[in-house]
């Protein structure tokens, strides 16, 4: 009689547990088709001192378009510094670049590269490419070989992109590094540094401060 009473809680219990389980499944499932998945999650606290784990997974994030229409989920901003620094670390390891700094703004790309390349033009079109491999599309890119174009850059750095006069003085220094090499078109429809007509007409056509 004990024995058929044991065997009965227990019975009782694994299939309590199956149907909580169960219910968990469905409640995963639920979730994972109405909330972002973020692979990055799972498992944190076994990481949290292994910080170069991070950069073997695969990254994955889902959303579904109400979650961005409620603004419930703000588009993240880029990390410009963060760009400057992997355009900037690819760049040195081009073949006879053997010195780089860069500089990203919201739309533009300035990169100062030191060549023992004597073709300009190639070494020119290797570090365009390398950072619109890194960069959003519509981001446009200018290269310069001219060492003086380091501390036209740097001086960036002390600035804010709403400060006075910012959007004149890049301006200006994209026009005198377009004087070194560019390398070629990047598409049909692009010229070397990623503009195209539509591009060049908004430019034009943007309010002062805002081009």
């Amino acid at each position: 009689m004990k024995k058929q009473l044991t065997a009965a809680i227990l019975l009782s219990m694994l299939l309590g547990g199956c149907g909580f389980q169960s219910g968990m499944n469905r409640q995963v499932d639920e979730d994972s088709s109405s909330k972002t998945i973020r692979l990055s999650n799972r498992h944190e606290g076994n990481n949290s001192n292994m910080p170069e784990a991070d950069t073997n997974r695969a990254g994955y994030v889902r959303y579904q378009r109400q979650q961005v229409t409620d603004q419930k989920e703000r588009t993240p901003a880029l990390n410009r510094e963060h760009l400057a620094h992997v355009i900037t670390s690819l760049t040195v390891q081009l073949p006879n670049i053997k010195d780089a700094s860069t500089l990203v703004t919201d739309e533009d790309a300035l990169i100062v590269y030191r060549t023992g390349n004597k073709n300009r033009d190639e070494s020119a079109d290797q570090v365009k490419k390398t950072a619109v491999s890194v960069l959003p599309r519509y981001y446009h890119v200018y290269v310069s070989d001219n060492p003086e174009h380091f501390q036209s850059i740097a001086n960036f750095s002390r600035l804010q992109t709403n400060s006075r006069d910012f959007d004149q003085i890049l301006n200006k220094t994209i026009q005198q590094m377009k004087y070194s090499p560019q390398g070629g078109e990047i598409s049909n429809q692009e010229d070397a540094n990623g503009m195209t007509n539509s591009d060049r007409t908004m430019r034009r056509n943007a309010p002062y401060g805002q081009n």
